[in-house]
C-alpha cells in the first residue's frame, strides 16, 4: 500500500530550513545563502523511498512584511501550514522565542496540525544539557507540547534519520502524488532562475540582492546543451550599475559562476546570456509579482 506525507518546514529566516530540506534529499533543491529572505517561494522537495513518498515544503522565513512581496511570502507560510499532514518548526538552540516563532506556533495551533520541533545547529552547543531548557521553552507554548522534538546539526548532517522517523508517523495511505523519480515540483526555468539568484546573493552586499528579481526570458534545449537567457530586474537605477560592476566584470563573474552551477545541476553544457533592466517599485507591483511567480 502506497503512503505519502506532506510536510511544511517553517521557521525564522536563516535557521537552516533550506539547508535541512537539501540535506534530507541529498540534493540542492532550494538555494542557500547567509542572507535573510533567500527563499521567496514555497518549494516542494520530493523524496520517495519504496512505498513511502515524503513531500517537504521549504517555505520563506517568517518576518514582518513591509511590501506586497513580503505579504505574499508571509501568506505562503500560512498557506503551507494549513495544507499539510505535519509541520516541522526549525529553530536555533536558544530558549528565547522570537515574536515570529510565537506567530508560527499560533498558526500551528489554529490549524490543529501535528508539529515536530527541530532544534538545529546543536553543533554550536558544547554542553548538550543546555538543550533541555530550549526544548522545554518551545514545548510549553503548546498545551500538549510538540508531537516530537528532534535535535539536528544540518552542517554536520546529524539528526536526519531521527527527523524522518518522526515524519513518517504522519503518513497517509493513498497513491503517490508525484512520480517516484521526481525531486521537485518546480520547472527547469525556475531552477535556472534560482541558481542565478543565488550567485547574485553571494556576490552582492547589503540590501542590493533583495531588490533584484530574476526572470528566465528564454530556455531552449538542444540534444547536447541548454541555451538560457536571463533578465535581472533592479528596483533602482543605482543598483543596475552595482550589479554590472566596473567594466562589466561583476556581472561577468556572476554569469560564469551561474553557468557552471547550471551545468552541474542540469548535467549538460549551458550557454548563458543575461541583461540588467530597471523596474522601479517592483516589490509592490502585484501583476509583476504574479508574472514572476512570486
Amino acid at each position: 500500500m502506497e503512503k505519502s506525507v506532506f510536510v511544511a518546514v517553517v521557521g525564522r529566516p536563516n535557521v537552516g530550513k533550506s539547508s535541512l530540506v537539501n540535506g534530507l534529499l541529498n540534493k540542492e533543491i532550494s538555494i542557500v545563502s547567509q542572507k535573510p529572505q533567500t527563499t521567496r517561494n514555497k518549494i516542494a522537495a520530493i523524496k520517495t523511498i519504496g512505498e513511502s513518498q515524503f513531500v517537504f515544503f521549504d517555505t520563506p522565513g517568517l518576518f514582518k512584511a513591509r511590501d506586497v512581496l513580503g505579504n505574499r511570502m508571509v501568506k505562503a507560510v500560512g498557506g503551507a501550514i494549513n495544507d499539510v499532514d505535519c509541520v516541522v518548526l526549525v529553530v536555533e538552540p536558544k530558549a528565547k522565542i522570537s515574536p515570529a516563532e510565537l506567530d508560527l506556533i499560533d498558526k500551528i495551533k489554529s490549524a490543529k496540525v501535528p508539529a515536530i520541533l527541530a532544534i538545529n545547529k546543536i553543533d554550536l552547543i558544547k554542553n548538550k544539557a543546555n538543550l533541555i531548557p530550549v526544548a522545554k521553552a518551545y514545548n510549553d507554548q503548546i498545551p500538549t507540547g510538540f508531537h516530537a522534538t528532534v535535535f539536528l546539526s544540518v552542517k554536520a548532517k546529524q539528526g536526519f534519520d531521527s527527523l524522518m522517523f518522526e515524519v513518517q508517523k504522519h503518513q497517509v495511505q493513498g497513491v503517490h502524488f508525484f512520480p517516484d523519480d521526481m525531486l521537485t515540483d518546480k520547472t527547469d526555468e525556475f531552477n535556472a532562475s534560482e541558481i542565478f539568484r543565488q550567485k547574485l546573493l553571494l556576490n552582492l552586499k547589503q540590501e542590493v540582492p533583495h531588490n533584484l528579481v530574476v526572470e528566465v526570458d528564454s530556455f531552449k534545449k538542444t540534444k547536447t546543451s541548454l541555451n538560457i537567457s536571463i533578465v535581472i530586474y533592479c528596483a533602482k537605477t543605482s543598483h543596475k550599475g552595482i550589479v554590472i560592476g566596473k567594466e562589466g566584470l561583476l556581472l561577468k563573474k556572476i554569469a560564469t559562476e551561474s553557468r557552471l552551477a547550471m551545468q552541474l545541476f542540469f548535467e549538460c553544457d549551458v550557454n548563458l546570456k543575461c541583461w540588467v533592466k530597471v523596474k522601479p517599485k517592483w516589490k509592490n507591483n502585484e501583476k509583476f509579482l504574479i508574472k514572476m511567480g512570486l
